[in-house]
């Protein structure tokens, strides 16, 4: 639905559970994502959160690849 709105393919948003099940989702629509690695940088994401997440998205983008194969 953020992406809808925003019309932005790239951008980041803070999403969280509160303790009674509720989420809130704080979007930074205007902030730019910082994407430097904490190996380069004491400040930047942790190498393994970014290896997790370009795993899972390069898996995605294979099953659709394959999906579309046939």
């Amino acid at each position: 639905m953020i992406q809808e709105i925003c019309q932005l393919d790239f951008f980041s948003t803070e999403i969280v559970v509160l303790p009674d099940g509720r989420s809130v989702v704080v979007n930074y629509v205007n902030e730019i994502c910082d994407m430097r690695l904490r190996s380069r940088s004491a400040d930047g994401v942790p190498d393994a959160v970014v290896q997790s997440i370009t795993g899972s998205l390069a898996g995605f983008v294979q099953a659709l690849v394959k999906e579309k194969a046939g």
